[in-house]
């Protein structure tokens, strides 16, 4: 994550990091974030529970970079859409300020969170991700036969009434997204294709295409 982010903040004007701890239930992790972050960049913690949306604008406008971790993925979309900022932040993104997303950070990025592997506590009805990529993504894609073959399962069950692409993303998996063009560069990833039986491994170096379209 901070090795990513170095040299993004590094060719930006300030170290400004707008931190969206959404995802969290619980705790914000603000002081472990301080330290991890010192000598990188400076995280500014956004509350979407506390901000107004033009507060957000604010912040987004100063931020150099947008960090969002971990938690429940299915609570980072409710809260992001109840307050308003789902469209405002994938409009900032998309007019380029970087973003780097971690676990649930990385689910909101695809086309919709269903895949999430959490509970949809906040029982969410709108599903729709940031779609920056053309994918729906799942994480932490297991690495044994047993939990693979499950995992495979409740992506076909997706499959079954979804034509959007599903990217399986082991934990080594690191995807990159640079004017339109989606770059697996770290790790492996299996890709599912509507029509397809089997997913499509992939290892790091895999260069997707535009982002209107996913090729193999």
């Amino acid at each position: 994550m901070l090795h990513a982010a170095r040299p993004l903040l590094e060719a930006a004007a300030s170290d400004h990091v707008a931190y969206i701890s959404a995802a969290s239930l619980s705790d914000h992790h603000l002081d472990l974030n301080h330290e991890q972050w010192a000598g990188v960049g400076s995280i500014h913690h956004l509350d979407v529970e506390r901000v107004t949306v033009a507060e957000a604008e604010e912040e987004l406008r100063r931020a150099a970079l947008v960090y969002v971790p971990g938690g429940n993925s299915f609570v980072l979309a409710h809260r992001l859409r109840r307050a308003g900022l789902l469209d405002v932040l994938r409009e900032h993104l998309l007019g380029g300020l970087p973003y780097i997303g971690v676990s649930a950070g990385a689910v909101i990025c695809g086309q919709d969170v269903l895949l999430s592997n959490d509970v949809n506590a906040p029982a969410l009805t709108e599903f729709e991700g940031l779609r920056l990529v053309p994918f729906s993504l799942d994480v932490h894609y297991p690495s044994d036969d047993a939990g693979r073959l499950e995992r495979d399962e409740r992506i076909g069950e997706y499959g079954a009434f979804h034509s959007t692409p599903v990217l399986a993303m082991a934990d080594s998996a690191e995807l990159r997204v640079a004017e339109e063009v989606v770059t697996l560069v770290e790790g492996s990833a299996h890709l599912f294709l509507p029509g397809r039986p089997e997913p499509v491994h992939l290892t790091a170096g895999h260069v997707f295409g535009p982002a209107e379209e996913a090729r193999v």
